[in-house]
């Protein structure tokens, strides 16, 4: 019995292809919607599995160059984001830029994650695309915190975690002033003012995200009913996980201005492929931590990790810039 293979397995199993073969293929398909949507396409894909894939300033540079080089010619752009989050000052600028540059908006196409500061960015567009594998995040923001462990000095914390961990030791210890002893060690991890910024990021979130909907995905609505759905996209309502799925379903019962296209819709189909491809570059090249793209350019930023003697951290020994590549 004859077994067609995957697409996916077909892009990872091409002999060899260099990288301007690759750049090639993902272009023509960029170009190919492009056609279908009757409108730019700018691709901002993170490699999620490498430790530096945040979204972070450097990030605007690149997009600056693709939005300038669209803007005037379009009225309208499309985004293809793949992102785990990142600095919410990016995502803000990013759709500000956006908003200049095309005064009938902007739509995002979501192939399958994008959470925390990508989900705020989506927030700001006039539409967000979602498919069966498509997924936003909470918008909790994520804290820095000192670990006191030279081998990995710092970690990413989640804000709300912050909060919710001190409202609760302050409730139980008050209740029950042995479990002091318990608590004890695990506050110590925390600077004093650490309560404090958690706090103050979470209402920045908040506020940002209340701007963000009003101009985007809830122009129109009433204050109420954006700040409803800020408190569930801030955790309030939503008492989860950092990493909890958003999918369509839940965007759609948030009466957010949500498009589905299902598995058979040929646009959908022409997102996955370019997704998976950009999957199997990186696949190829592990260094590689974001990839930008249109369908005449490519930029890729690359970060190596190197094992540092007798140290389980990895760090980067080195960050080149960004480089432009042409078929």
């Amino acid at each position: 019995m004859l077994t067609e293979n995957s697409l996916y397995f077909k892009i990872i199993q091409e002999h060899k292809p260099s990288v301007e073969d690759l750049n090639k293929k993902r272009q023509n398909i960029l170009s190919e919607l492009q056609k279908m949507l009757n409108a730019p396409i700018i691709s901002y894909i993170a490699n999620i599995m490498h430790p530096f894939s945040a979204m972070q300033q450097s990030d605007v540079d690149v997009m600056i160059n693709f939005i300038q080089q669209f803007s005037g010619r379009s009225k309208k752009m499309y985004i293809i984001i793949e992102s785990p989050g990142g600095d919410i000052n990016v995502a803000i600028k990013i759709v500000k830029m956006l908003r200049a540059a095309f005064p009938e908006g902007f739509s995002v196409i979501v192939p399958n994650i994008a959470k925390s500061a990508a989900t705020m960015l989506v927030l700001g567009a006039d539409e967000v695309i979602m498919g069966p594998s498509s997924e936003l995040g909470p918008i909790d923001p994520q804290i820095i915190v000192l670990t006191g462990n030279p081998q990995q000095p710092t970690t990413i914390i989640s804000a709300r975690f912050i909060v919710n961990f001190f409202k609760r030791m302050k409730d139980e210890v008050s209740i029950n002033p042995n479990l002091i002893s318990v608590y004890y060690p695990l506050a110590q991890q925390f600077r004093p003012d650490l309560i404090m910024m958690a706090e103050e990021a979470i209402e920045m979130a908040k506020l940002y995200a209340k701007d963000l909907l009003k101009q985007g995905l809830m122009k129109g609505a009433t204050d109420r009913e954006v700040d409803e759905v800020v408190g569930y996209l801030s955790g309030e309502r939503h008492p989860t996980l950092h990493d909890s799925p958003i999918t369509y379903d839940m965007v759609r019962s948030l009466r957010l201005n949500v498009i589905y296209w299902g598995q058979d819709d040929l646009k959908w189909i022409k997102v996955l492929e370019y997704y998976f491809r950009a999957k199997a570059l990186f696949q190829l090249n592990p260094n590689i931590v974001k990839l930008f793209e249109t369908p005449s350019e490519s930029i890729m930023q690359q970060v190596q990790i190197m094992q540092m003697p007798q140290q389980t951290q990895q760090s980067p020994q080195q960050s080149s810039p960004a480089t432009p590549t042409k078929p």
